[in-house]
């Protein structure tokens, strides 16, 4: 799998930043935007993520995976483009990462409200398995989170409890990382923070992870399971998912 740093498309404000191999939008004003605060369900603790983030408090990185279809959203668009309050789904990922040391995103460029690095599994189409492995080519940092693009209530606090369960106990039986799991047992494989050299050893265990599944990639690493709270791990996958969050339910 390879990956690759490609240009941003042009838009308004858009800027490559050439110094540090990410590109992201040209900054009009000290600290993050008033839209950047608008998370549906956890407008405050967005805000508060992007605006009080402490980039020492832990050196991690970020890949949320962007490149899917959307094909059962049936309009034939881009999800992570929906906006939500006037903020793309994507953005508000990116948001509740703002303290990474780097964030990578898997997918075609597209105009997003922070620097990314950004990368495409080969051949493209390949799942969320075969994203992350492409993503993961980018990382350079201990740990690394991983994040569908699609999560519009996810916010920073639940990223620091994932970190926190990574590195709570680090002695004698460590843990190669955190996942949050429902209520009904059922672990949510792209919210989830890993050990990066972990994560490596496991994607060197086959050829390519093309059509893989995300549980295949994780399946032998030990993950410290984190309840999850409220409906931080609400997505958005048909028509109806986005009229419900549209309309408050």
């Amino acid at each position: 799998m390879t990956a690759d740093l490609d240009e941003p498309i042009p838009g308004p404000g858009w800027s490559p930043n050439t110094a540090d191999g990410e590109t992201g939008p040209m900054p009009e004003a000290d600290g993050p935007t008033d839209a950047a605060a608008d998370a549906v369900g956890a407008d405050d603790a967005v805000a508060a993520d992007a605006a009080g983030a402490d980039p020492a408090a832990m050196d991690y990185a970020a890949i949320v995976v962007a490149g899917g279809r959307s094909s059962r959203l049936g309009t034939g668009a881009d999800k992570t483009r929906l906006q939500v309050e006037g903020v793309p789904l994507l953005d508000r990922v990116l948001t509740a990462v703002a303290d990474a040391k780097h964030r990578v995103v898997v997918g075609k460029p597209r105009p997003v409200a922070v620097p990314v690095r950004w990368a495409r599994e080969e051949p493209t189409g390949g799942g969320p398995a075969a994203a992350v492995v492409a993503g993961l080519e980018l990382v350079a940092a201990p740990i690394v989170v991983l994040l569908a693009g699609d999560l519009p209530r996810l916010a920073g606090a639940t990223v620091r409890r994932l970190l926190d369960a990574t590195t709570a106990g680090a002695g004698a039986d460590p843990f190669d990382g955190a996942i949050l799991v429902d209520s009904g047992g059922r672990r949510q494989h792209l919210t989830c923070a890993v050990d990066t050299a972990a994560l490596r050893r496991a994607a060197r265990s086959r050829p390519t992870w093309h059509d893989a599944a995300m549980h295949e990639l994780l399946a032998d690493l030990r993950l410290r399971p984190v309840p999850v709270q409220g409906r931080e791990t609400d997505d958005i996958d048909t028509a109806g998912d986005f009229s419900a969050l549209q309309e408050g339910s």
